[in-house]
């Protein structure tokens, strides 16, 4: 399958138009050229035309034409020839003495206005092409005639005009406009030719950035630092797709190094518990007639298949948050009690926290609160939540929850719980991390540093955002808040 260049594309294109500008320019210049000869011509044979009109006199004996062979050679030469030819009364006057040798020895004659003139392209007498000027004119007066004729009181209407036809031949006219168009056609070729080399060098050229992203591009690699696309003055074209490239070659890595870690860190939870369970089944292989160790061998492979399981479904539910189109959770809204989904949250944590339904306690609106949401997504999200602060609080502290109204108008739920230790505000940072744990939490059996990522997911799906922050309770004690807003 070939593949569309743009380069070729641009070429062609540009050259096509450029080319397409010239030759309607050449062309017109051509016709103009073409044009501006053929009416030089046509002035110059009128010119001479009226020269002859000038030897024209009408005297009182009649009409005299001052014309002589030896002063006019155009007329007589066997080359260049020129053919003139007069007619007085519809019969001709006087003519060409070369019209005599030929078979056809009269001009072509047409019937005109006094004092209007015509061009007409004919076939000269010796066979060449040519072209005629005809004018009908009166005939000028000498001194004596004019004279009479004034004492006379005589009407010019009763005058008699007189044509006068010259052809000259246009062959030699029509081989120079013939090199003209040739050198224009050539002209034409070449500035095609030159136009696309012109452009092909233009366009290879502003296309080197381009190239030079792509160049760059090919040795990015992901797995190492620093990876940034370098360039000296960019075209302003360039620099919105340079930022979003490095933007994008950033979260890759970030994401590459993520990958890494959580899978080094999957391992790892797994490891454990794989590690406990091929201990405890070695131990019992050997000793296998040990009362006490065969009364807590199953409890013991019970817990950890439980934990095992727990850390599977946890990244299950993670993944299923990742893979699950936000649009699946949007369009499936309900009227949600607050009081009543978290309630039910509740019991099923109670078998985890015995009498956490008296641990958390409700303030502000929350009794009477109602939200428009999907019912999975805000009890895993509040699921995880209350799983969180009972766990990494005491047991005899309360939980508080409760609901307020933001600046914006949406709402905030908050859950707030004492901590037993102190956590610090960079911790916060990594809060929201997949497998981030507390060093003190890496040794719990089902808290694996995926709620709350959990939650973020789930957030994400349902147009909420998440926020946690430090406070100080009663008695200066440590505590932190998870803000939801709805």
């Amino acid at each position: 399958m070939t593949q569309n260049s743009i380069k070729d594309r641009l070429v062609r294109s540009v050259s096509i138009i450029i080319s397409v500008i010239l030759v309607a320019i050449l062309l017109m210049t051509d016709l103009s050229v073409d044009g501006l000869m053929e009416a030089q011509f046509n002035k110059i044979l009128l010119h001479e035309a009226n020269s002859l009109i000038t030897l024209v006199e009408e005297e009182p004996e009649g009409v005299d034409f001052m014309f002589a062979d030896e002063f006019r050679p155009e007329f007589s030469s066997r080359t260049d020839t020129e053919y003139f030819q007069l007619w007085r009364n519809n019969r001709t006057f006087e003519k060409s003495r070369l019209l005599s040798f030929y078979k056809i020895n009269q001009l072509p004659k047409t019937e005109l206005p006094v004092n209007t003139h015509v061009f007409m392209d004919i076939r000269l007498p010796d066979g060449q092409a040519g072209r005629e000027v005809l004018i009908h004119f009166m005939p000028q007066l000498d001194m004596d005639e004019r004279i009479r004729r004034k004492l006379a009181r005589l009407d010019d209407s009763e005058r008699s005009s007189m044509y006068l036809a010259l052809a000259v031949s246009t062959e030699e006219l029509d081989k120079i406009l013939i090199l003209v168009d040739i050198a224009f056609l050539l002209a034409c070729i070449f500035a095609v030719v030159v136009v696309r080399y012109l452009v092909g060098k233009m366009i290879t050229r502003g296309l080197t950035p381009l190239n030079e992203l792509n160049r760059q591009l090919k040795n990015i690699d992901i797995r190492s630092s620093g990876n940034q696309l370098q360039m000296v003055n960019p075209p302003a074209e360039l620099v919105p797709m340079v930022n979003e490239l490095n933007r994008f070659i950033e979260q890759n890595t970030r994401l590459y190094r993520n990958e890494q870690r959580l899978t080094s860190d999957i391992a790892h939870e797994l490891k454990t518990p794989i590690t406990e369970l091929i201990n405890l089944t070695e131990v019992a292989i050997k000793f296998p007639h040990e009362k006490e160790l065969s009364e807590t061998f199953q409890p013991d492979v019970l817990a950890l298949s439980e934990r095992l399981k727990n850390i599977v479904n946890n990244i299950l539910l993670w993944h299923k948050s990742q893979s699950t189109p936000s649009g699946c959770y949007k369009q499936d809204l309900q009227q949600i009690s607050c009081l009543s989904s978290v309630k039910a949250v509740l019991a099923g944590l109670s078998c985890k926290y015995p009498g956490c339904e008296q641990r958390v306690a409700f303030t502000g609106e929350f009794l009477q609160a109602v939200i428009t949401s999907n019912v999975f997504a805000f009890e895993t999200i509040m699921k995880n939540l209350l799983d969180n602060a009972l766990f990494y609080s005491s047991a005899y502290t309360r939980v508080s929850v409760e609901i307020k109204p933001t600046v914006e108008g949406k709402t905030c739920l908050a859950l707030t719980n004492e901590l037993t230790e102190p956590v610090s505000g960079e911790a916060l940072n990594h809060f929201f991390e997949p497998l981030w744990q507390l060093d003190s939490a890496r040794t719990a059996t089902d808290h694996f540093g995926l709620g709350l990522v959990i939650v973020k997911s789930f957030c994400l799906h349902i147009n909420a955002s998440i926020t946690v922050e430090l406070c100080t309770l009663e008695e200066n004690k440590p505590g932190i808040t998870f803000a939801l807003e709805l």
